[in-house]
C-alpha cells in the first residue's frame, strides 16, 4: 500500500511528482476498472482544473493527466471540484463551481470537452457527484444541504433529500453510492463540521467528519418505463382479440356491399310486411291457419268498432 507524505491532504500527488502545477486541491474522486479518477485544481484562482489516474491497487501514479476545459463562457474556472465517471457511455461529467444549469461532458479516453448536458434548474456548490443507470447524484454545498439527481437524458433535476444541520458550519463534501438488495441503493455522503466555527485548521479539536449513510429505494429509470407500458399494451390487445373471438359465433358476419342479396330467405321473410287482412289485431282474435276469414268487415269481437282507428277493419 503506498503511503502518502505526512501532509495527507496533499500527499496523493506530492508524492507522484504532480506538484509542479502547484494543483494543491483535491476535489472529489471517482473510480472504474481498478482506476481513481482524481480532480485536481490550484487554489490561487481555481484556474488550472485537471484530471489525475491513479491505480487503486497502490494509489501509484499512472502518468496519465489531462487538464480540463469548458465552454467558451467557462473555460476553466473552478470546473475540478469533482469528477464523476460514466462508463457505460464512455464519458466523464464535471461542473464549474458556481451557480449553473450546464454539466461538461468529457470523452473519457482523454477527457477532451465534448459537449455540455442541459439541466432544467440550475445548481451551485456542487462538491460531489456519481453516476448510477441514467441519473447523476450530486452532493451540494448550499444552505440547505441538498442532495439532487439529475437525468442524463433529459437534463430533468430531482431533490433527493436534506442532509442535517448540526449546530456550527457546515461544508458538504463528496459522496459515494452501490448497489444494495432488491435494487435499492446505499448512499454515503460527508460533512464537515465545525461546531465553534474556529476554521477548518486540523490543530481545530472540535473539528470532525460527519458520514451519512442512506438506502434510497429503488426507482425505474425512464428507459424501462417502455417495457411496461408495452406489456400493458400488449395485454389490452390479447384481451380485445379474445373477445371478439368469443362473440364470434354470435355476431352476424356481413361481407360486403352486397351483403343483403346473400341473407337467408327466412330473414327476408321476417323483413317483409304481412297482409293488412293478416295481421293480428288486439281488437280481432287472429284466426287458426286454413279457417276462413269473417266475410263481414267489423270483427264480432271488437266493442268499440268502427270508432277504433288501429284496427285494419276500421273503415278509412
Amino acid at each position: 500500500m503506498h503511503t502518502p507524505t505526512r501532509n495527507s491532504f496533499t500527499g496523493l500527488y506530492r508524492s507522484q511528482g504532480m506538484a509542479t502545477d502547484g494543483l494543491n486541491h483535491i476535489g472529489d474522486i471517482d473510480y472504474h476498472n481498478g482506476i481513481i479518477y482524481a480532480s485536481l485544481d490550484s487554489t490561487s484562482g481555481y484556474t488550472k482544473p485537471h484530471v489525475a489516474l491513479f491505480n487503486a491497487s497502490d494509489l501509484s501514479y499512472t502518468g496519465k493527466s489531462f487538464e480540463l476545459g469548458g465552454t467558451p463562457a467557462n473555460p476553466n474556472k473552478d470546473l475540478a471540484s469533482w469528477v464523476a465517471v460514466d462508463a457505460k457511455r464512455g464519458f466523464g461529467y464535471g461542473k464549474q463551481w458556481q451557480d449553473g444549469n450546464t454539466i461538461n461532458v468529457y470523452k473519457l479516453s482523454n477527457f477532451s470537452f465534448s459537449h455540455t448536458l442541459t439541466l432544467d434548474k440550475s445548481l451551485d456548490r456542487i462538491q460531489g457527484a456519481k453516476v448510477v443507470g441514467d441519473w447523476l447524484y450530486m452532493a451540494s454545498d448550499n444552505d440547505a444541504q441538498l442532495i439532487y439527481r439529475s437525468n442524463l437524458l433529459t437534463g430533468a433535476v430531482e431533490e433527493v433529500l436534506r442532509l442535517p444541520q448540526p449546530p456550527g458550519a457546515l461544508e458538504m463534501e463528496g459522496l459515494a453510492l452501490r448497489g444494495g438488495a432488491n435494487g435499492a441503493l446505499d448512499m454515503y455522503v460527508e460533512q464537515v463540521v465545525d461546531p465553534d466555527r474556529s476554521g477548518q485548521s486540523l490543530t481545530n479539536p472540535n473539528l470532525h467528519l460527519a458520514l451519512y449513510h442512506y438506502q434510497l429505494a429503488a426507482v425505474p429509470e425512464p428507459a424501462t418505463y417502455a417495457m411496461p407500458l408495452a406489456g400493458v399494451g400488449l395485454l389490452a390487445v390479447r384481451r380485445r382479440q379474445r373477445l371478439r373471438a368469443w362473440a364470434a359465433p354470435f355476431r352476424r358476419t356481413v361481407p360486403g356491399p352486397a351483403a343483403g342479396r346473400h341473407r337467408s330467405a327466412a330473414r327476408r321473410r321476417r323483413r317483409r310486411p304481412l297482409p293488412t287482412a293478416a295481421r293480428p289485431s288486439r281488437h280481432r282474435p287472429a284466426w287458426s291457419a286454413g279457417a276462413a276469414a269473417p266475410t263481414s268487415a267489423a270483427p264480432t269481437a271488437c266493442s268499440i268498432w268502427p270508432a277504433c282507428r288501429a284496427c285494419p277493419a276500421t273503415p278509412r
